[in-house]
């Protein structure tokens, strides 16, 4: 009988894959830091709005939509909301995710002070776009009142009276962030 000769395997990857996972650790808790809840406060969002909300200048007639800068953490906020939460997602559980605060935070946190604030302005016809915007978004919140349980069963349709009030809710918000220039450089 011929005895095994024993190699030892070579463990110079070993330290190298160690380091990797090491390294991979980390930099995934910090992505998923800023996703979901915050550990200040469990029932709302992170928010996520962009660095540099503030409209451009420009030099055509359109309206001057800064005064709508102190808004941009609630949209921000509602922005992550509406990726985060979307109807059927496991999420819907959670009380920052349920319909009711999705409709109150859109309607006492946006539209509503957006609409004191147009009425305050020195031209509230001057934002027209804005105005027309925030009564779509009005419709919609209304339309959406009847739909809790569709939208946390794990079967909705989009085809349903609920499913087209939430598209038209995403539709809709995505004119007002437009419509008050949010996120422009």
């Amino acid at each position: 009988m011929v005895p095994i000769k024993h190699t030892p395997r070579s463990r110079s990857t070993r330290p190298a894959r160690r380091a990797v996972r090491a390294g991979l650790v980390p930099a995934l808790a910090l992505l998923l830091a800023g996703c979901g809840n915050s550990q200040d406060d469990p029932d709302s969002l992170v928010s996520v709005s962009p660095e540099s909300a503030a409209p451009a200048p420009s030099s055509d007639d359109s309206p001057d939509t800064s005064r709508f800068n102190r808004f941009d953490s609630q949209i921000g906020d509602l922005n992550a909301t509406l990726s985060y939460c979307a109807p059927g997602m496991s999420a819907n559980a959670e009380k920052s995710c349920g319909l009711d605060h999705i409709r109150s935070g859109i309607t006492d946190d946006v539209v509503e002070p957006m609409r004191e604030e147009i009425e305050g302005s020195p031209a509230p016809e001057e934002y027209a776009d804005v105005s027309t915007a925030i009564d779509g978004m009005d419709e919609t919140v209304k339309a959406l009142k009847p739909c809790e349980d569709w939208f946390t069963s794990e079967e909705h349709e989009s085809d349903t009276e609920c499913g087209q009030a939430w598209s038209s809710l995403v539709s809709n918000w995505r004119d007002l962030t437009g419509a008050m220039g949010y996120g422009v450089p």
